[in-house]
């Protein structure tokens, strides 16, 4: 604000859809779940029964994924299908439900974290700018409340 109390000319002042967008990044990338530093979430699966699925626009993903790598991506190597998800989790009941799939594939690491094959060594995305629509819609209960508000 200037003196005045005029807004500057030059000054942005985003919509609702990018005020969302914004909180959403921080929220996600600095207060994950409501928990100081934490990032991501989400995009693993630890001890929780929840799936990364299903994901609609596998397509329009692998597209990007080549234009984004310069090579072409299997169907396999991002995603997994209901026949070879049941397996892997035997124990959650999300992975044993067929319309949860196709899901985001896994990383299977020793310390049962299940990090989705995307997350960074920094368990940021490396895919952020063209994730696919499930993804960018989903968001947590803590989110949700905080979104709200806005």
């Amino acid at each position: 604000m200037t003196e005045n109390g005029d807004t500057p000319a030059d000054l942005h002042i985003p919509d609702k859809t990018e005020a969302i967008d914004q909180v959403t990044l921080y929220t996600c990338l600095k207060n994950c779940y409501g928990n100081a530093g934490q990032a991501s979430g989400c995009c693993m699966l630890m001890h929780r029964d929840f799936i990364m699925g299903p994901v609609k626009d596998t397509e329009a993903f692998l597209m990007r994924l080549k234009a984004r790598y310069g090579r072409k991506y299997s169907f396999d190597e991002v995603f997994i299908e209901y026949k070879e998800g049941k397996k892997l989790f035997p124990d959650k009941s999300c992975w044993q439900n067929p319309k949860n799939f196709p899901a985001l594939r896994v990383k299977i690491d020793s310390e049962g974290r299940f990090p989705c094959r995307f997350l960074d060594q920094n368990m940021l995305c490396s895919v952020h700018d063209i994730k696919p629509l499930m993804c960018k819609q989903y968001r947590c209960d803590h989110l949700k409340k905080i979104v709200e508000l806005l």
